[in-house]
């Protein structure tokens, strides 16, 4: 439940941010702000909630090999090339905030995965809206990315296993 803690609180941030009506950088900069701001005060938030990874984790610098942040950033910016209308449209907002946030947060929290992964269908529905060369992108690149996933973790020798 602690989760979705985050979850929520992004998506009440967008909801607060859209009806103010900013512009798309002034919406991404304040965003950007309050991500920061709740990322380093993520363990104070998990044991005032009483998570139980509040005595778990660390909530500090993470060993990981940036590959996650990589493929991420390069679909945060192919949300943000599809423009205004795309960026303020239904869920969209929400959707490119959990990706902004797990972008933020993605070298600090060593729960930012489980953060994202309770998002990360609003995402992937995101992404199915794209157009164009964007979709074949979106798309292509992440049939790539879980293959190579599921290849480093093993394969079909797991899969047999």
């Amino acid at each position: 439940m602690q989760v979705f803690f985050f979850v929520f609180a992004i998506i009440a941030l967008q909801l607060v941010l859209k009806a103010q009506r900013l512009p798309i950088i002034a919406h991404l900069s304040v965003s950007l702000f309050v991500f920061i701001i709740l990322t380093i005060s993520s363990g104070i938030i998990a044991q005032l909630f009483g998570a139980r990874q509040a005595s778990v984790y660390v909530f500090q610098m993470t060993d990981v090999s940036g590959m996650g942040f990589i493929y991420w950033l390069v679909i945060f910016g192919l949300f943000l090339s599809q423009g205004k209308s795309f960026f303020f449209r239904h869920a969209n907002t929400i959707a490119v905030s959990i990706t902004l946030f797990y972008l933020v947060s993605y070298f600090l929290i060593e729960v930012t995965a489980r953060v994202f992964e309770s998002g990360l269908p609003l995402v992937l529905m995101t992404g199915l809206e794209l157009t164009g060369w964007r979709r074949v992108i979106f798309i292509s690149s992440y049939l790539l990315f879980a293959l190579l996933q599921w290849t480093l973790q093993g394969g079909m020798s797991s899969f047999l296993a």
